[in-house]
């Protein structure tokens, strides 16, 4: 019996496990789950709850762009404007995402409450 296809397999589950946790940490998939109860309990579930699952797949890519934009922007030398760019892009997209979900939270957070008075 060869032991190598063994060791290949565990290496790529061990490689699968780690980019799922560069894309989703476990805090931003507590988030999720937050918001999706958060939506649940004021009846907003219906279309929210997807485009909350939307925004946060969105992230999750973004996330992993992020990192492999990092992997080979190291080949380039530190200094470089090229580098300084293509990091200043994907950090600026990264975070225009995140403050474009938080935005829509606080939407539909205080859109539901007010028309509860109404």
């Amino acid at each position: 019996m060869d032991a190598r296809p063994k060791i290949r397999s565990a290496h790529r589950l061990l490689d699968a496990i780690a980019l799922i946790q560069i894309a989703a940490p476990r805090r931003e998939l507590a988030f999720l789950g937050g918001c999706l109860l958060m939506f649940w309990l004021m009846n907003a579930a219906a279309v929210c709850g997807y485009l909350i699952l939307t925004f946060f797949i969105l992230v999750a890519v973004a996330r992993l762009i992020r990192r492999t934009c990092t992997a080979l922007v190291d080949n380039l030398p530190r200094r470089s404007p090229t580098r300084k760019r293509i990091l200043a892009c994907v950090s600026t997209a990264l975070f225009s995402l995140l403050l474009i979900r938080a935005c829509y939270i606080a939407t539909v957070v205080v859109d539901t409450q007010f028309a509860r008075f109404h």
